[in-house]
C-alpha cells in the first residue's frame, strides 16, 4: 500500500530530490476534491557527500537532507516519514527486454500483461543489478503487432517489448541506508528523468517523439518518448559542475566564485554578448579581483554546452533514433535558466527547443516551486506518487465492489470456464 501521512484526513505527498549541488524536499497534500496537488512547503540545502548520483560519504550525505526535511516540516507544520527519491547517474544502465504470456478464454486482462513484464524482466542481469524500472514499449498479440493497449483485445498469446532501467544493489543500498538514517522510509524510487518528463512534458510531445534533457550540475539526464512510450534513457556526464570547473580553472578563481560568476553573468552563446562588458573575478588565497571581459566567460562556457548538446546528437543516432524526436527537445534542471541555451542547442541538434518547466495545470502552491526548471523533477515526484496511490485506491474501490463472495464467485466461475 503506498503509503501517506494523515493530516486531518489529508492525504500529504514527500518529494526527496537528491542531486550533486542540491537536496530538496516537497511536501504537498492530494485534495480529495479535484486530486489536485497542493505543495504545502519546501525546503533546499547545499548537497554533500553526494556526487554524481552516489553516496560518497554517508554522515556528509545525511547533514543537508536533514536540513531539508526539517526546513519544509516546520513550515508545512507536519512531520513526514516515507518519502518518493529519485536516482541517477552513469551507473544506471538501460536495456531491453521482451516477455510473453498466454491469454485464458482468448482477452488479454491485467493478470496477463503483468506476467509477461515479468518473463521481460526475468533476464541475466548483470551480476550486482537490481530492475529499477520496467516499462513497456508496445505489446503484439498473437500476429498484430504496435498495440498500445492490450486489455480487453482477443488473443491467445501477448507479447511485450520492455524497456528496463538497471543499477547497481550496493549503490540502492547506500541510498537508502542515508535516507533511513534521517529518520525517513523510501516508499518508491524513481529515475530521475522519469519524473522529470512527468512535470514538464505534455501528451502531444510524448505521441509524436521528444527527448527530454534535464540538466543538472552533475550529469545529464535524457529520456526518449516515442507513441506515448519510454523508448530509451542514458546519463550523459556533462553538466553545470564542469562548466564551473572550466571557468575556475582558466580565470583563476575559486570553484564557489566561479559558480556565481556562471550563475550572474554566463551565457551559452558568444553572439549575445558585447565586447565592452566587464565582470570582476574574485582572487585566489586573498589575491586582488581582476577584472575581464564578460565575453572571455562566454567564451568558456559556449564549448562546454556545445560538447553536451553533440553527445546528445551522438547518442540518439547511436540508438537510431534520430528521426524519432519530432518533437524536439525540451531543457530542464538548474541550467535550462542560462541565457541563450534553447538557441545553442537548436543550433547543434538542429531541431526545435523549448525550456520545460513543471506543468501547472494539476499542482499548485508556491510559484517558485511549481513553475521554476530547477524543481521538476521534485514536482514530477510528486505527480508519480500521487499516480501510485489513486491506482491502488481503484483496485480498492474495485475490490470492495465485489465483496468478498463476489471475489471468490469470480474465481469459480473462472475455473468452470477454464476447465469445464
Amino acid at each position: 500500500m503506498p503509503a501517506v501521512i494523515s493530516r486531518r484526513d489529508e492525504k500529504i505527498l514527500t518529494a526527496l530530490d537528491l542531486g550533486t549541488s542540491k537536496v530538496a524536499v516537497l511536501i504537498a497534500r492530494l485534495r480529495d476534491s479535484d486530486d489536485r496537488i497542493e505543495v504545502l512547503a519546501h525546503g533546499v540545502s547545499p548537497a554533500r557527500g553526494f556526487k554524481h548520483g552516489l553516496v560518497i560519504d554517508i554522515e556528509e550525505t545525511i547533514a543537508p537532507i536533514n536540513k531539508a526535511v526539517e526546513d519544509s516540516q516546520v513550515l508545512a507544520n507536519i512531520s513526514v516519514k516515507p518519502v518518493y527519491v529519485n536516482v541517477t547517474g552513469g551507473h544506471i544502465k538501460s536495456l531491453s527486454g521482451e516477455g510473453v504470456a498466454s491469454t485464458k478464454n482468448n482477452e488479454v486482462v491485467d493478470e496477463n500483461v503483468e506476467r509477461a513484464l515479468e518473463t521481460a524482466q526475468a533476464i541475466k542481469l548483470t551480476d550486482g543489478y537490481e530492475v529499477l524500472h520496467n516499462l513497456p514499449k508496445s505489446y503484439a498479440i498473437d500476429e498484430q503487432t504496435d498495440i498500445k493497449n492490450p486489455i480487453g483485445m482477443s488473443g491467445c498469446r501477448l507479447q511485450v517489448n520492455a524497456h528496463l532501467v538497471i543499477a547497481p544493489s550496493d549503490a540502492i543500498k547506500n541510498l537508502k541506508k542515508c535516507i533511513r538514517l534521517c529518520g525517513l522510509e523510501v516508499e518508491r524510487l524513481f529515475l530521475s528523468s522519469i519524473a522529470s518528463a512527468k512535470a514538464v512534458l505534455n501528451d502531444d510531445e510524448r505521441d509524436l517523439g521528444v527527448c527530454l534533457l534535464d540538466v543538472g550540475a552533475g550529469t545529464t539526464d535524457m529520456i526518449v518518448y516515442r507513441h506515448g512510450q519510454v523508448v530509451h534513457t542514458a546519463v550523459i556526464p556533462i553538466a553545470g559542475d564542469y562548466v564551473t570547473q572550466d571557468v575556475a580553472m582558466v580565470l583563476r578563481t575559486p570553484l564557489p566564485k566561479a559558480e556565481e560568476i556562471k550563475l550572474k553573468y554566463g551565457c551559452a552563446r558568444v553572439q549575445q554578448v558585447g565586447e565592452e562588458e566587464t565582470i570582476e573575478v574574485p582572487g585566489v588565497a586573498g589575491r586582488p579581483a581582476t577584472r575581464c571581459q564578460r565575453l572571455s566567460l562566454v567564451q568558456i562556457m559556449e564549448p562546454r554546452y556545445t560538447e553536451l548538446f553533440d553527445l546528445v546528437g551522438r547518442e540518439l543516432r547511436r540508438r537510431k533514433l534520430s528521426h524519432s524526436v519530432v518533437a524536439g527537445y525540451v531543457l530542464t534542471g538548474g541550467s535550462a535558466k542560462l541565457d541563450g541555451i534553447a538557441d545553442l542547442a537548436e543550433q547543434v541538434l538542429n531541431a526545435p527547443v523549448r525550456i520545460g518547466t513543471p506543468q501547472d495545470n494539476d499542482v499548485e502552491g508556491a510559484l517558485d516551486v511549481v513553475r521554476g526548471p530547477i524543481y521538476a523533477t521534485g514536482v514530477g515526484l510528486l505527480q508519480l506518487a500521487r499516480e501510485q496511490i489513486l491506482e491502488f485506491e481503484k483496485k480498492q474501490e474495485v475490490g470492495k465492489s465485489y465483496g468478498s463472495w463476489g471475489y471468490y464467485k469470480r474465481k469459480f466461475l473462472s475455473w468452470v470456464r477454464e476447465n469445464v
